[in-house]
């Protein structure tokens, strides 16, 4: 069974290929993941992407390791870069190290 992943969390790991669920069952609006143009988008599914208010989305990262920035919006943190594994010169990414 994949895992799930709140869709604002601000840091998480996965594995190459891996599947997961984000999970904005927490969420009252739906949460728009789009790529933020400095990294290459870590997930295979094409940018962008929704995923509905109070429902998962089934999606698998890339097959690729390191540390990828997105924006998932809205979230607490409106605006906010993740990340997927380096640190972000830009300050403090949300981030999954996929390994």
């Amino acid at each position: 069974m994949p895992k799930q992943v709140p869709v604002c969390t601000k840091k998480w790991k996965g594995e190459r290929k891996e599947a997961f669920y984000f999970d904005a069952a927490t969420s009252a609006n739906d949460v728009t993941i789009t790529p933020d143009g400095a990294t290459t988008f870590p997930f295979m599914e094409p940018a962008p992407f929704a995923v509905p208010a109070r429902q998962k989305l089934l999606r698998h990262l890339i097959d690729e390791r390191g540390t990828f920035t997105y924006y998932a919006e809205p979230c607490p943190d409106l605006g906010k870069r993740k990340t997927h594994r380096k640190p972000h010169p830009l300050g403090n990414p949300r981030s999954v190290v996929i390994s």
